[in-house]
This record gives C-alpha cells, structure tokens and sequence, in this order.
C-alpha cells in the first residue's frame, strides 16, 4: 500500500518478530510516526477480539539509504497462538491499512534457493527452471509484478503443479517518477521481502537473478561449488 511517504510492500511474522517492509521515497520514515496495532480473534468466535498496540514492540530498523533504498521495521511479538487468527493496523498520517498476519516459521529446509521478479517474460520461466534445477536449486521464490488474476492462465496452472515453486503477488510500480528521490521501486521491495521472510534462517544460499540470467561454473554444479 502507498502512504504519502513510503510504501509499504509486505508485513510479515517469523521467529517472533513481525517485519515491515518499506520503501524510501525521500526519506527514511521515522518508527515513532506508525501506530501499530494488532488485532487477535478466535477462530471460533470472531465477535471475541482482542486489540494490542505494538509502538512499544519496536526492536529495530535496517535502513539503507543509497543505491539500493529500503526501510525494514522489526518489532518484538512472543505471543503467537496458531489457533488463533490475526490482523494487523498500521497508520501512518491520515492513511490506514490493514492486513492478515501470516506467520513464515524457520525450517532450513532449503540448502539454495533463488528468487525472481518477473511479470511479462514468464514464457522465460520453463527453460530457467530447468537449467537451475539441473543446478541444484531446491526451491524458486517467484515475485509477480501484477495482480495474479492478471497473468496467463496457462503458465499459473502449470506453477501451481510444482510443489518447489512458491508464486507471490507482488502489485506495485516498478519505476518512481521524478518527484520522488529514487527511481527503483518494487524490485527494491521484493529482494529484501525475499531475503527476509524466505532467506534467512530459510535457505543457507539465495541466488538474486532475473529469468535470463544464468551462472555456470565450469566442470561443477552451482550446489557443488
């Protein structure tokens, strides 16, 4: 969602922290200009809500404020029940958004992993996977820079028949205008979101590359190497 001042791209729990992922349009956003606040239902009585702030949760920022700009918000939450469903408010001058808090527990399941934002060059995506399959990839985290209602049909079926490819919606411009201090945008998002809900504590390694973009090291796999 956009705010006058930054956009947000995705909020997000793991490992007991819930992560804000920002742009930096002009400026880095201060954490004391954000109300947080956390809504906690029982999924068998959803009248039955419990409303808790998070200003006082804060526990740091990651701010990169050149070449490659980008805000993370992290915030402290120990209380998470899987039997119970969660929103989550954030308020920001005279906007408000609201969304479902989805929880990304820790597996280490992936020993490489790689991620992709895409949206017109899909029909790229066949040969790709092949080849860094071949590679020893174990699993693809692909960013559509769209509504998913709006790509082709055929090629979301045939995503949707791997199970060692997670898609994910990913709306947002991929150029700022001129007002603004830094051209890149969604990418900027989507690389950051990718190394922190999928990444870290996720996979040991992540390849960042686009779908004709290929790495080869002579006479060994990449896994190998």
């Amino acid at each position: 969602m956009d705010f006058e001042d930054f956009t947000l791209f995705n909020i997000f729990l793991k490992s007991n922290k819930i992560y804000l992922i920002c742009s930096i349009l002009n400026y880095p956003i201060s954490e004391n200009n954000i109300d947080i606040i956390l809504h906690i239902s029982n999924n068998l009585n959803q009248s039955n809500q419990n409303n808790t702030s998070l200003n006082n949760n804060f526990y740091k920022k990651i701010v990169k404020d050149n070449h490659e700009p980008i805000l993370i918000l992290v915030y402290d939450y120990d209380s998470y029940n899987p039997e119970k469903e969660y929103e989550i408010s954030i308020k920001y001058k005279d906007k408000e958004c609201i969304k479902k808090l989805i929880n990304y527990p820790e597996s280490n399941s992936n020993f490489l992993a790689i991620t992709t934002l895409f949206k017109n060059d899909y029909n790229l995506f066949h040969i790709y996977y092949k080849y860094y399959k071949n590679q020893g990839v174990d699993h693809f985290y692909l960013y559509y820079n769209d509504k998913i209602e709006n790509l082709d049909s055929k090629f979301y079926n045939y995503i949707n028949t791997l199970s060692d490819v997670t898609l994910t919606e990913w709306n947002f411009r991929y150029w700022n205008n001129d007002n603004y201090k830094y051209r890149h945008h969604a990418q900027l998002g989507q690389i950051h979101d990718a190394m922190y809900r999928f990444g870290k504590n996720n996979s040991k390694y992540m390849i960042f590359n686009d779908f004709d973009e290929y790495f080869k090291i002579k006479g060994i796999t990449i896994k190998d190497y």
